[in-house]
């Protein structure tokens, strides 16, 4: 009997690694899954003018509403949400323009039109108060939101939002105004790669196969995403960023700032700029960590934000 169930395991494994080795689009869609059901998340869809929304739905608990960033997607907040399901009910949308929500370029992406999308997608979903998070351009969209509809929301978290003016230029600010390639919109495997190490200090863990997968997504959607970071540096008419400073001084919701020592996107100097601006903040700097500490470390991020909500 024991033989047989060792047997039965080890032939598991084996089909696994040959899912992953001969259709990695269908096992990274599954692990997607797996990761979702472990956090609690249904998936769902709905529609509001004419723009798809797809978006996990926690289904109980204070709801918390959580923005990725840009070239990214709802499914890089599975694993922080895994150890957040107990208190709060995450609700994480498809920005339009990305993952599975409609990516239409003849859509405008502008931080102001994103914000605008934003109020009406909870408004659709009811939510009269609520958290909200968000990193980097949806930790700017996210800020916005707040600065505009502070009685709504009980809580803002902001993981390296972009738009903060510092007076430190990024690795990534200096790599685009020398015309280089942009770092976080590759075209090809070998610069999908570097993105990867880009963003990451300690990279989380993506079999060969699957990261050939990524990338070819990732090349198929240049052209889109570089129109929309186009579109988001149209906002400012500088070319740089979209500028935070001026909209969220004196902002009064209770704050929690999480930025990498090691970000090389967006200058950590940025968190000490939200520091003077806001009123009532909490700054956490998270050492040896890069641009994206909820995929880099997921239980680390999500315990700074329990600890922050302890405090409340």
């Amino acid at each position: 009997m024991i033989k047989t169930v060792v047997i039965f395991v080890v032939l598991l494994l084996v089909a696994g690694i040959l899912a992953v080795y001969l259709f990695p689009g269908t096992a990274y869609r599954l692990a997607m899954r797996g990761e979702r059901a472990v956090a609690g998340l249904d998936t769902r869809l709905i529609s509001i003018d004419g723009i798809d929304y797809s978006y996990t739905d926690g289904k109980r608990g204070a709801p918390l509403v959580l923005l990725h960033g840009f070239s990214a997607e709802k499914d890089h907040w599975n694993r922080v949400a895994r150890h957040l399901k107990s208190r709060f009910r995450i609700i994480a949308p498809d920005l339009p323009g990305f993952g599975a929500s409609t990516r239409d370029p003849a859509l405008n992406y502008s931080i102001e039109s994103q914000v605008r999308r934003l109020e009406a997608f909870v408004d659709r979903l009811a939510l009269e108060q609520f958290h909200l998070g968000g990193s980097s351009m949806g930790g700017a969209i996210a800020a916005v939101y707040a600065a505009r509809n502070p009685d709504r929301v009980v809580s803002l978290w902001l993981m390296a939002p972009a738009g903060v003016i510092s007076g430190q230029r990024s690795e990534m600010e200096k790599i685009l105004s020398s015309g280089e390639v942009h770092p976080l919109v590759p075209g090809n495997r070998q610069q999908f790669e570097y993105t990867l190490g880009f963003v990451f200090v300690n990279q989380p863990f993506l079999p060969a196969p699957v990261r050939r997968y990524l990338s070819k997504e990732a090349t198929e959607r240049q052209a889109l995403r570089l129109q929309i970071f186009d579109d988001l540096l149209d906002d400012t008419g500088t070319g740089v960023r979209f500028p935070l400073n001026e909209l969220v001084v004196d902002l009064a919701v209770p704050t929690l700032v999480v930025w990498g020592a090691d970000d090389r996107v967006l200058h950590p100097a940025g968190a000490e700029k939200l520091r003077e601006l806001l009123t009532n903040e909490t700054v956490e700097i998270m050492p040896n960590m890069g641009h994206l500490p909820m995929l880099e470390a997921p239980g680390t991020t999500a315990e700074r934000f329990l600890r922050f909500h302890g405090g409340l």
